[in-house]
């Protein structure tokens, strides 16, 4: 679970069917309101759920940052997803490991 820099939203991810592939969620701490994440512009894949292994937010609350995993559940690409409420949020791949011997990971420093 990952709380936003305003304290009004959560991320988290989540696995309701026992396989590993987790679901990505935030959650509206005010309204109630849970939103699925979803695939944007992968090539056929809009509208499914976004599969993922770890993400942190961004500087603001229209910012997220996840790592997808490979077929053998390698965590191997970063993204970064901005206007995730919007009807056509923005997912930009900032890194693609394809070493087998290597995973991508997310973290958020304290660094402003």
């Amino acid at each position: 679970i990952r709380i936003s820099p305003s304290k009004t939203l959560i991320a988290y991810i989540v696995d309701y069917s026992g396989d590993e592939k987790y679901e990505m969620h935030v959650k509206d701490l005010v309204t109630g309101e849970d939103v699925a994440m979803k695939e944007v512009g992968g090539g056929g894949s809009d509208g499914e759920l976004l599969e993922v292994d770890d993400l942190v937010w961004g500087k603001d609350d229209e910012t997220l940052y996840y790592v997808t995993m490979d077929e053998q559940h390698r965590p191997y690409r970063l993204f970064q997803r901005k206007n995730w409420k919007s009807d056509s949020p923005v997912d930009s791949l900032l890194k693609e490991d394809l070493d087998d011997l290597f995973w991508c990971g997310v973290s958020k420093s304290l660094d402003d």
